[in-house]
């Protein structure tokens, strides 16, 4: 036997010895169906009633709207019905067990229903009501024979039970205290505990046991059902304990027959139980066609809004219930109308702003118009030609479009104050509306807002609701301010009073038949009277908050043929009904004019302003005589739209999103939205369109570059990145070839240079606060810019002979006078969250293109300057000595991985720029390889556990291993024998394959911990690894995994990457613990440190050439004197000399999650050994030795025969190089021959016929010069190592624990998503040994191994004490907050938020040291100022940028 309890927040199930529950909100009534094994709450909170299995999964919604207090709840276990009490509606429902086919059950004479029962088996239902007047009733379970069984000396009956087995009724008295029984007719009743009960609220029966919860002592109580004796508390300390059940097959006994049968008892929607038979019912509102069928539709009912639902009463029957239509993210809905041809009902939200529509029946939900909306209070139909008609009280407009939204224009503008009603009378082709500003009237104009004249002006205060009588042709309307329903003729005259007494606060008004119907907010009523009288009133549903607008739908409105019929009226876009003789005009949409012909409209804006708001970007055309903004609808989300710029050549629009990251376009009209730059962006402060010369050229102030491109994003080139501190506004002067561009950083500045970046000059460096827009009068030739310190201009743009800016403050655009500043006025207000804006006038010549023949004589890049054109190379190619032309790709590189990226950095220029590898589908990309014989670069994706490989360009990507891996953290690539080598530090093993993934072989799997580097040296036939175990080490073996050696085991701590030096033979390595970069040489022997001080890092790569030889130092070029490497804790790729340690220089900065890092060069991959040919003979797998190889076979066999011996082949003389990494041959590998006879192939026996040597591209003899110098420098190097270890040893081994240090653990790299956040706190010793192994725990303990991620925090650690250190950090939500007062910095940003810093500045002056700010933008815009009758608008949002 199972006990279920509700305890508001949960569902709980208690029995002698075993416990459990599961969330279930703010519950009040539960029942249960054993047999669907499945639970059924309520929730007073959400009002909602809810479903779950009984061990709590697949939670799901029965019943979500039209609830306001579900207080009981039972279940017809034989009929699978469910039936529910409602004290806030004062209704019994009930439903299937899905909540479909809802029904009112009982709403007459009820007060405040609350407890349920049910005794299916008899078909009878019971329920408690502790109103004015306490009873407890029953009935039949289709409503009918309603009988009372008690209704004296009740005060608040609360719970209530029923003994099938006993045939009595139980139930409480919270008031007085006491619990009762009676028979199931009411007789014989007595009570059966009358002391020791402070406040019982629900029971339930168990055989000889009563239970019930009590809130007063917080508990689960039992005694014996017949005595009340024997009481004994069952559980304690509950917070309020609610409902209370029994869970046991005796307590939902099985009947004899189910009287619905298998066929639900004919009905086509509910069958009911109803004494020994049963009753087929319809849903609310839905008239029964014949004794078994119900009709499919409603024909009439009364539609009306109540602000968070939208409701229905149906006409087509009795009860005139009202029935919430169930739509989704109703928040306050004021206007309503209907369309029956369409079967749709219409609605404006003023919380969304939003015109939204669905069918009557809620299904096809959709919005409808979401822009330039502020305070849309009224709405209306034009059924005939499909129209929408609405007005805006924060707009003070009239607009109209189709129905679905499409083709809007703006009708009225002008003389509006505070529209609110509308109607319209196609037949008389007429509109209507109501204007309650500061001179209250009503007004009417054609439908093509012609012949606008005032009807009613006078004794008005506050007219709302419209209506129109067809029949008698005459306009009816309320005034809330009066008090009076009035009517009068079409054109105001014969004014009248219909009713002027008892009208607290009418609001919406519509008419039917011979009755008119009006919402009223004070008496929270629905009324209705005679339209020719007014008497005969009566009240169709009270206690009702918040009603709104009010219309009948029906299926009988007057249909007649219109001009607009036929052809749409010859009209290319919106043919709208106007009064005679005309009878009909064509229109355009916002922004747009109609040409000559009076039918067809022009293509375009062709001047008009563009401006961008965050969220969406809009247009305001300066071709009409309003002013009006239209959203460009693109089918591309925005999040933080800041700086735009227009091709005014074909008519696109270029757009930066600082949140997305990238550059997008579209044309004007919406269509063919397309990315345009989508990777290396931080935050794009300016951009600007040289339509002439077809560039795109952006700032950004978070890399601090200026940058141009191909309008279509190729050819991307870095133009300036140096000694910029927070570029913003860019503008461009094509004729001149001039750019120009302001900077708000630390020295605010506003400088130009040359379109291609030369001759930079500052122009202004002082009397500037923040300079923003940017502007270039060419006709006046002077510059023009906004400055922010004082007042808040934004963006700046210039036509004809206006300024145009946008304005934080006032958050609106502002027009002035060019010359004299003044004649200020506003384009727009209301509008949070502007930024940039450009004006356009399309019909303005473009100019001469220095660069349109022939692209300038360039191969890539023709830029304007001041003297001609100069030709340039995309970011980080060389341009070639004859001015013009550029290779595709620089010659020597660093390619890194941060997990969702493949990135290079060219070493041939200076910009150090990255650019992104365009490789699809990165996932969690660890480790990186080149090979340069195929131009390809492999890498390994943990999240998918693969190894790939693709072309620099981004195509041809394939897997290579794609099965039987874990965690694969290092890999190297063989570019002489083609194999690959990786660790996988989740199987603990170092494998091998060749190039294409086939003949895979594991070389080693024992003694390994957690391998991470891996590197080869092919010309000398070795393999080097890192271990960053429980001893961590660096190990040795040949390329076949043989004769392993550990080279290192010393004062290591976590030795993550690993290069070779080919040129000086020694290792380096990075150890993230004890925060250093070493090097040793091939045998681990002459140890240096090279670096003492590094935060965290991670891979480290270097330049040298790969072969065996030996290269003096004084030979190495600049760029080989370098080590490169990744740093987590900085962020950031770094460099220094890899012979003194000294000249530290950080590459690249500001990089999440940067992985691997290599270099790829001509030189880097050079040399050979004895498999660069033919594979050595061998059939599979050839591994190069010192002096020697060897063949080996795959350990799965793949078909082919395997040998371990050579292949005598014909001896081939000469030497043998590796291609240059640009030039891709076209086939990928040699494929071998067929076996042949064992033949051992050393270098003694080269002589022999089959056996061949590659040799090296060097001398392997070495001069004496170098010989000596070598020595003595090794000489210099041994005693400084000495000196140097003497001292190491005096000091510990690892960090003093008492030292705060930034500390890391090695990463999980299955939470790709996640970053690493940084505590300056004590390496822990737990530190010392990292596992960040994959498998995932299925249960709610975390052991040593295991990985606990705390809002994206890693921790590991087997002592709670960290976790719950962790589980104390509150992550920020939707703002940046940095706090600099203690030793922890956790900075966070929400994806929505501005990356501002001219924003942080602002609030620095104000705020203290330990500062938040919040750049989340506004969402809703400010309302008007509050009036009596604005009671649908809620209050104002203020916007943050506005507060700045």
């Amino acid at each position: 036997m199972w006990m279920s309890v509700l305890r508001r927040a949960t569902v709980a199930r208690a029995v002698p010895t075993r416990k459990g529950s599961f969330s279930a909100g703010n519950a009040i009534a539960l029942d249960f169906h054993h047999s669907q094994e499945l639970v059924f709450w309520s929730d007073v909170t959400l009002d909602r009633i809810m479903k779950a299995n009984l061990n709590g999964s697949n939670v799901e919604e029965v019943v979500s709207t039209g609830l306001e207090s579900p207080g009981g709840l039972a279940i017809d276990w034989i009929h699978d019905k469910l039936y529910w009490t409602d004290s806030g509606t004062s209704r019994i429902e009930v439903a299937n067990l899905d909540g479909t086919h809802r029904k009112v059950l009982l709403w007459r004479s009820m007060e405040k229903p609350r407890a349920i029962a049910l005794h299916p088996i008899e078909g009878k239902i019971y329920w408690t009501d502790w109103g004015n007047t306490p009873r407890i009733e029953y009935a039949n379970m289709d409503g009918s024979n309603r009988r009372v069984i008690a209704d004296t000396h009740l005060f608040w009956p609360n719970g209530l039970t029923i003994d099938y087995a006993g045939r009595r009724m139980y139930w409480v008295d919270a008031k007085h205290h006491v619990i009762e029984r009676a028979d199931l007719d009411g007789q014989n009743r007595k009570a059966v505990i009358s002391q020791g009960l402070p406040h019982p609220f629900a029971i339930t029966v168990f055989e000889d046991s009563l239970y019930w919860t009590d809130w007063h002592t917080k508990s689960i109580n039992s005694a014996n059902k017949f005595t009340g004796k024997n009481q004994e508390i069952i559980r304690n300390k509950l917070h309020f304990p609610m409902d209370i059940h029994t869970l046991h097959p005796q307590r939902q006994p099985a009947a004899e027959k189910n009287r619905c049968g298998s066929n639900n008892g004919g009905c086509s929607h509910l069958c009911l139980p109803s004494n020994k038979t049963y009753t087929c019912a319809c849903p609310t509102g839905f008239k029964k066609v014949d004794n078994y069928n119900c009709a499919e539709s409603l024909d009439k009912f009364l539609l009306f809004a109540r602000r968070t639902d939208i409701r229905r009463i149906s006409f087509d029957t009795e009860d005139k219930s009202d029935d919430v239509i169930p739509l989704a993210d109703v928040r306050n809905a004021v206007a309503l109308d209907w369309d029956a041809q369409e079967e749709y009902i219409y609605w404006t939200d003023v919380t969304t702003d939003s015109i939204n529509r669905a069918k009557w029946d809620a299904t096809k939900q959709e919005i409808v118009v979401d822009t330039s909306l502020e305070s849309p209070a009224g709405l209306a139909i034009d059924w005939l030609t499909s129209k929408l008609y609405w007005t805006d009280a924060g707009t003070d407009r009239i607009e109209v479009s189709n129905t679905d939204g499409s083709m809007r224009t703006v009708l009225i503008w002008e003389n509006l104050d505070r529209p609110r009603d509308i109607v319209v009378d196609p037949l008389g082709r007429n509109m209507y509306w109501t204007d309650w500003g500061a001179s209250p009237k009503i007004e009417r104009a054609g439908m093509d807002a012609s012949n606008r004249i005032v009807i009613i002006s006078s004794n008005l205060t506050w007219p709302n609701g419209l209506a129109i009588d067809y029949q008698t042709e005459r306009l009816y309307w309320a005034d809330a301010g009066m008090k009076t329903i009035e009517y009068g003729n079409f054109d105001g005259s014969d004014r009248k009073v219909l009713i002027g007494t008892q009208l607290p606060h009418p609001f919406g008004l519509t008419l039917h038949e011979d009755r008119i119907y009006w919402t009223d907010w004070q008496s929270k009523s629905i009324q209705s009277a005679d339209k020719l009288t007014g008497l005969d009133r009566s009240t169709l549903a009270e206690n009702l908050e918040n009603l709104m607008d009010i219309h009948m739908f029906h299926r009988h409105r007057s249909s007649v043929q219109t001009p607009c019929h036929v052809n749409n009226g010859g009209c290319s876009h919106l043919c709208l009904l106007a009064p005679l003789p005309k009878g009909f005009s064509c229109s355009c949409p916002t922004g747009i004019n109609l040409k000559a012909d009076g039918r067809t409209c022009s293509d375009g804006m062709s001047s008009f302003l563009i401006f961008a708001r965050r969220t969406d970007i809009r247009m305001v055309s300066l071709d009409i005589p309003y002013f009006a903004d239209v959203v460009l609808a693109v089918n591309g989300s925005m999040k933080n739209t800041i700086a735009i710029g227009v091709d005014s050549k074909e008519g696109k629009a270029y757009w930066s999103d600082s949140t997305l990251k990238r550059i997008s376009r579209a044309y004007i009209n919406g269509t063919e939205y397309e990315e345009v730059i989508s990777t290396g962006l931080m935050t794009t402060d300016g951009l600007a369109v040289d339509s002439v010369g077809r560039k795109i050229y952006w700032t950004d102030t978070g890399t601090n570059r200026i940058e141009v491109a191909n309008l279509n994003g190729t050819m991307r080139k870095v133009l300036i990145w140096q000694h910029l501190d927070s570029p913003r506004a860019i503008a461009l002067y094509h004729e001149m070839g001039y750019m120009y561009w302001t900077d708000w950083g630390e020295h605010a500045k506003l400088e130009r240079a040359s379109m291609d970046g030369s001759d930079r000059v500052v122009l202004i460096s002082n009397n500037l606060g923040w300079p923003n827009g940017l502007a270039i009068d060419k006709a006046g030739s002077q510059l023009l810019w906004a400055d922010a310190h004082t007042e808040h201009p934004y963006g700046l743009t210039l036509l004809g002979p206006h300024i145009y800016w946008t304005d934080w403050q006032s958050r609106s655009i502002q027009r002035a006078d060019k010359v004299t500043g003044g004649n200020t006025i506003t384009v727009r207000g209301n509008l949070p969250g502007l930024m940039d804006i450009q004006a356009v006038d399309r019909q303005r010549p473009l100019g001469f293109n220095k660069c349109g023949r022939a692209n300038g004589g360039c191969s890539h890049l023709c830029l304007p300057t001041p003297n001609g054109t100069s030709c340039a190379c995309p970011t980080g190619i060389l341009l070639k000595d004859d001015g013009r032309s550029c290779d595709d790709s620089p010659e020597t590189y660093l390619l890194f991985s941060n997990r969702v990226s493949v990135r290079r950095i060219s070493l041939d220029t200076t910009d150090y720029t990255d650019v992104h590898v365009p490789i699809p589908e990165l996932h969690n990309v660890i480790s990186l390889d080149y090979d340069s014989v195929e131009g390809k670069v492999y890498y390994t994706d943990v999240t998918l556990d693969v190894i790939r490989r693709a072309n620099l360009n981004g195509s041809g990507m394939e897997t290579v291993i794609g099965q039987g891996l874990k965690t694969t953290d290092g890999l190297a690539v063989d570019w002489v024998a083609r194999n690959m080598y990786w660790t996988d530090t989740g199987r603990n093993t170092i494998e091998v394959a060749r190039m294409d993934g086939s003949s895979r072989k594991v070389l080693i799997n024992n003694s390994l911990d957690e391998p991470r580097a891996i590197a080869v040296f092919p010309s000398k036939g070795y393999l080097f690894w890192t271990d960053w175990g429980h001893v961590a080490k660096i190990e040795r073996a040949h390329l076949d995994g043989s004769e392993r050696k550990i080279l290192i085991n010393t004062d290591l701590g976590w030795p993550n990457g690993l290069t070779l030096d080919y040129d000086t033979r020694r290792i380096f390595w990075v150890d993230a613990h004890l925060d250093r970069i070493e090097s040793s040489d091939l045998d681990g022997k002459l140890r240096h440190i090279l670096v003492s001080t590094v935060s965290h890092p991670f891979a480290l790569t270097q330049l040298s050439r790969g072969s065996s030889a030996l290269t003096p130092l004084f030979h190495l070029s600049q760029q080989e004197r370098w080590i490169y490497w990744t740093d987590w804790q900085t962020k950031s790729i770094q460099r220094v000399d890899k012979h003194t340690g000294r000249s530290k220089e950080t590459v690249l900065a500001n990089v999440e999650g940067l992985m691997d890092i290599i270099v790829v060069s001509p030189q880097r991959q050079s040399g050979t050994n004895h498999c660069g040919v033919n594979n050595g003979g061998c059939s599979h797998l050839c591994f190069a030795k010192t002096n020697s190889f060897v063949c080996a076979c795959p350990d799965e066999p793949d078909g082919r025969p395997c040998s371990t011996s050579f292949v005598p082949t014909p001896a081939v003389r000469g030497h043998a190089s590796t291609p240059s990494p640009n030039k891709i041959p076209k086939s990928a590998t040699n494929k071998p021959n067929a076996a042949a006879p064992v033949v051992n192939c050393t270098d003694k026996m080269l002589t022999l016929e089959g056996c061949n040597l590659v040799t090296a591209t060097q001398g392997a003899s070495l001069h004496i010069s170098y010989v000596i110098g070598g020595a003595l420098t090794i000489l210099i190097i041994l005693i400084l190592i000495a000196v140097f270890i003497i001292y190491r040893h005096k000091k510990s081994k690892f960090a003093d624990p008492g030292v705060s240090n930034l500390t890391y653990s090695n990463p999980s790299y299955r939470t790709s998503t996640q970053e690493v956040k940084i505590e300056t706190v004590q390496k822990p010793p737990i530190y010392n040994q990292l596992r960040y192994k994959k498998e995932v725990s299925n249960e709610n303990s975390y052991g040593k191994e295991k990985i606990k991620i705390v809002e994206g925090i890693y921790l590991l650690s087997s002592e709670e004490l960290y976790w719950e250190d962790l589980k104390q950090i509150k992550p920020s939500r939707g703002g940046l907050h940095v706090c600099m007062k203690t030793d922890t910095v956790s900075i966070q940003a929400s994806s929505g938020s501005l990356d501002d810093t001219e924003t942080e500045q602002l609030l620095r002056e104000e705020q203290s040291e330990c500062s938040s700010l919040n750049t989340a933008p506004a969402v809703t815009p400010e309302r008007h100022s509050a009036l009596p009758d604005t009671g649908w608008a809620q209050p104002c949002k203020p916007s943050t940028e506005s507060e700045v």
